[in-house]
């Protein structure tokens, strides 16, 4: 990785440290990371460019000597990075106050999900014998996602305002993987906040207060309000552990963290959903009604 790094971008570097297949550089105070990068380049330069432009943080984007970012090392495609801020955890705050507008569009989760579950569904009948514990636990997720998948589709015809959003928020995401551009989308400003909820509920605590505060101080449309309760009802808390464990990263067992918490979660989400309905016109949702 030196000479490629000598090669196409003349840096000159000893320290160099590899993880999870990309790399950390650091060149005299200055910190570097080489990231394997598989996404749409068009949608990263859009974002990117975007935010260069109207003098929002991210990592900077450091182009090879071809003047383009990707560089192709190995057969696999990287980007290089520079970060200028001081690593650390985020945290709520710092999930509900990145709002950068993008534009308009409708929101596409319903067509999403809808394809997702067919090819779950598919998958799950070949391996029901080797993960007997995903076969189990399966139809109920798929049961959450289609209630998600009704939610949208009462409003997924509506223009609504897009965000600078993120793949994916996880219980251990840093500003180092916030700000990194490589890992930014466009999508209904709901996105991130509800899926580092999740995260925050089955990994670290229940985090109600938090989201009490967030509907409360948050100026939300009634149909962003939907949007908000469909997110919080899509398990991608569970499909992403299905998927680890179906491309043999974890063991099967690591599902129990999930399905350990079934009740725990419909409980927070029928508190929610009657806090909503306070502040919101949401629609009527039988099991989610408290008793």
């Amino acid at each position: 990785m030196r000479n490629a790094l000598i090669y196409y971008y003349d840096i000159y570097c000893n320290d160099i440290i590899k993880s999870n297949g990309n790399y950390k550089i650091i060149i005299d105070d200055s910190l570097y990371y080489l990231v394997k990068y598989d996404g749409n380049i068009s949608l990263l330069s859009n974002i990117y460019d975007y935010l260069i432009n109207h003098n929002i943080y991210c990592h900077e984007i450091i182009l090879n000597k071809a003047k383009t970012y990707i560089t192709n090392i190995e057969n696999s495609n990287y980007i290089l990075i520079k970060i200028y801020c001081k690593i650390d955890k985020i945290n709520y705050l710092d999930v509900a106050n990145y709002n950068i507008m993008f534009g308009k569009n409708k929101c596409n989760w319903k067509e999403l999900w809808i394809n997702k579950i067919d090819y779950y569904e598919y998958q799950m009948n070949q391996f029901r014998k080797k993960y007997p514990m995903l076969y189990s636990s399966f139809e109920y997720y798929c049961g959450m996602t289609e209630s998600a998948i009704m939610l949208v589709g009462m409003v997924d015809k509506k223009m609504f305002d897009t965000y600078i959003e993120h793949n994916r928020i996880y219980k251990n995401s840093s500003n180092l993987d916030f700000y990194n551009p490589l890992n930014m989308i466009i999508d209904v400003k709901v996105r991130d906040i509800t899926e580092y909820f999740k995260q925050q509920f089955f990994y670290v605590k229940n985090p109600i207060i938090d989201v009490k505060n967030y509907i409360d101080y948050v100026k939300l449309s009634n149909d962003e309000a939907t949007l908000f309760l469909a997110r919080l009802l899509y398990p991608s808390y569970y499909f992403d552990i299905y998927d680890e464990i179906i491309q043999g990263n974890v063991s099967e067992n690591k599902i129990n963290i999930i399905i350990d918490k079934v009740s725990d979660y419909e409980e927070f989400i029928k508190e929610i959903y009657a806090y909503m309905k306070i502040k919101y016109q949401m629609p009527e949702i039988e099991w989610l009604m408290k008793i």
